[in-house]
């Protein structure tokens, strides 16, 4: 008694595709394997020969059929062997561990309870796994060191260190998290402004280059810090809470921990990692691009923004802007526009070649600067102005 099998046909508009597979059992007992090849020999119309070449499908090794790819798991337990120094316990960064490779396996939704299900821990006690999130008793800038060293590995010797800061917004649903609230929805459409609930949070992440010269990079984050505003006092509430209120707003906000994130980053650059020559280079939005963050830059440190194209820019004062009496000028003389820069025949302009969305953009693009700045006798303070070729963008960007 033979094993019957239905001949399948596919039929397209310019082909015709014909199946016969054999049953399962027939595979066992002559021992095939995946990639095997054979051919059909024909006796008569009425007998069809399956004949065994012994041979393997074009594009395996050595005759073996399993599939070779790199192991995730060896270099993500590697990565976390140099990162251990930032948990006070042995068993509290094995626990970190734990929690870090559940994240990538779990399939629902990323809770603790959520990993805790996918590390197979269901059945234990859970007090030491979310006491691990509620107290802070590890260091999360020392978690992400050895991250940075490996971003320093791959660029070259003179080479700027690269990074990329912004502040993003975590959806939450519960009303009794710390630092959740209202929001505005950055995707919200331009005619309805909608509003979530979330918490905020400050970002920042090193660019890793895919090679030389213009092209694309991959951001590594190594910041990502809650950034929660101060709680709003109520109508009735007295005037001296209502100035402490605005007091700590002003000192507790986006710029501030902006600034003061990247003093930390490159704090940890020079001491850590060894790169006071490296160059810091960071691009951030626009709502970074003012007095706060401009004047708490750390040395040897550029910030590449945006701002207004109808800013109002001064030079530093001069010796003889200077009064006699009273104080001093903290502005020069009124310095163009952006706009009026970018208007500006007189003006040489350069062209310049940047990476963005898939492909290499070409720019025109002018760096106006004091005769001060020149001298390196001021901060180094430069107004550019770019203009995209062939598409019409304009824009204004401050470099400092």
């Amino acid at each position: 008694m033979g094993y019957p099998t239905k001949v399948q046909l596919i039929e397209r508009q310019e082909s015709q595709q014909w199946y016969i597979n054999f049953p399962a059992p027939l595979a066992q007992a002559m021992e095939f394997e995946k990639g095997e090849v054979i051919e059909w020999v024909i006796q008569d119309k009425q007998t069809l020969v399956l004949h065994r070449t012994g041979r393997q499908q074009a594009g395996r090794r050595g005759g073996d059929p399993k599939k070779k790819t790199i192991g995730l798991l060896p270099h993500l337990n590697e990565l976390w062997d140099e990162c251990m120094e930032a948990f006070c316990q042995q068993r509290t960064g094995e626990r970190a561990r734990r929690m870090a490779v559940s994240q990538l396996a779990c399939v629902g939704r990323h809770t603790v309870t959520g990993l805790l299900y996918t590390a197979g821990r269901q059945f234990v006690d859970w007090s030491g796994d979310y006491r691990f999130f509620s107290r802070d008793r590890w260091d999360s800038h020392r978690l992400f060191a050895p991250v940075t060293a490996g971003i320093l590995e791959f660029l070259p010797a003179d080479a700027p260190f690269v990074g990329a800061m912004d502040d993003t917004i975590v959806e939450k649903t519960g009303t009794k998290i710390p630092g959740v609230g209202y929001r505005r929805d950055p995707l919200s459409p331009a005619f309805q402004v909608n509003f979530i609930r979330g918490q905020r949070f400050l970002q920042f992440a090193g660019m890793l280059p895919a090679g030389e010269g213009p092209g694309q990079a991959r951001a590594i984050p190594l910041r990502f810090e809650h950034v929660p505003p101060g709680a709003k006092p109520r109508k009735s509430a007295g005037e001296e809470e209502w100035k402490a209120y605005h007091k700590a707003r002003k000192a507790n906000n986006l710029s501030t921990h902006g600034a003061r994130l990247l003093g930390q980053m490159r704090e940890e650059l020079d001491r850590q990692h060894g790169a006071h020559h490296r160059r810091f280079i960071v691009g951030v939005d626009g709502g970074y691009t003012h007095k706060t963050v401009l004047k708490g830059l750390p040395e040897r440190t550029t910030l590449i923004g945006r701002i207004r194209k109808d800013a109002k820019l001064f030079y530093p004062p001069r010796p003889e802007d200077q009064p006699a009496r009273g104080a001093k000028r903290q502005y020069g003389q009124s310095a163009p526009a952006p706009e009026e820069l970018r208007k500006d025949e007189g003006t040489p302009w350069q062209e310049v070649s940047a990476f963005a969305a898939g492909k290499i953009h070409r720019f025109r693009a002018n760096f106006p600067f004091c005769e001060a700045c020149a001298r390196r006798e001021c901060v180094e303070r430069m107004a550019s102005v770019t203009q995209g070729l062939g598409n019409g963008q304009e824009g204004a960007r401050w470099k400092s």
